[in-house]
Parts: structure tokens; C-alpha cells; sequence
């Protein structure tokens, strides 16, 4: 991996995380995993994890310079801290290719508090 694309650490409640990896591979790696961790400075406990094998979304790095792009939301975390664990594994957890933890401010809604800042529609 040789460039890492980040479109914002600082994240406002109901928007997507984006991350651009670039790449160079010397060989094609099939069936890599993606391995997601959300922290937040609200919770003791971890916010979110998930693969990429839990969306059964498989994902082959093709040999060659290529990017692979990783969105995750909507997060609504609002007013913390917090940060985003991305490690990829070769099949069957053979080999570390990338990881990282990438520092993230979830910023607060005005007339909100609370952790979280959730959807509401409201009709007359």
C-alpha cells in the first residue's frame, strides 16, 4: 500500500466515512479480508466490526497498481473522539498486507446531546 486518500477525519453525524487505499501488487492476493473496527470515546465497549465477508462482499486485489475504495455509514456518533481500525488480511488470515488506525472527530449537532445522533421525521 503506498498512499493512503482520506476524504475526512472530522465527521458530522449521518456522514460517511471514506477511505482510498492505493496499491502496487507484485501478485494478485483473491479472498482478502477487511477487517473494520469503530471506536468511540462514548463507549467503553467497541462501536462496530465487521468484515468485509459479512456484507458477502468478496474482495480480490488484482496484481498491479490499483486503489481499493472502503466506505462506512452512516455513523451517528456525535460530540467525540474516536478512530477506525482498517487491517487486510490475505486468504485465510495468511499474511498482514495493511493496518492501520486513523484518528477521527465526530463532531455534535446544535439542540442535540447525547451520544448518538439519530434520524427523526416528524409530520403534522
Amino acid at each position: 500500500f503506498t498512499y493512503v486518500e482520506i476524504e475526512s477525519q472530522h465527521i458530522t453525524p449521518g456522514e460517511t466515512f471514506q477511505v482510498t487505499l492505493h496499491y502496487s501488487a507484485s501478485r494478485s492476493y483473491t479472498n482478502v479480508e477487511v477487517d473494520m473496527a469503530l471506536y468511540s470515546s462514548n463507549d467503553a465497549a467497541l462501536y462496530y466490526q465487521a468484515t468485509n465477508h459479512a456484507y458477502n462482499q468478496p474482495i480480490d486485489l488484482r496484481e498491479g497498481t490499483h486503489t481499493l475504495e472502503i466506505q462506512v455509514g452512516p455513523i451517528q456518533i456525535q460530540d467525540a473522539t474516536g478512530r477506525l481500525a482498517i487491517s487486510i488480511w490475505a486468504e485465510e488470515r495468511s499474511e498482514v498486507l495493511f493496518w492501520w488506525r486513523i484518528p477521527l472527530n465526530f463532531k455534535s449537532v446544535p439542540h442535540s446531546t447525547g451520544s448518538n445522533f439519530l434520524q427523526a421525521t416528524y409530520r403534522i
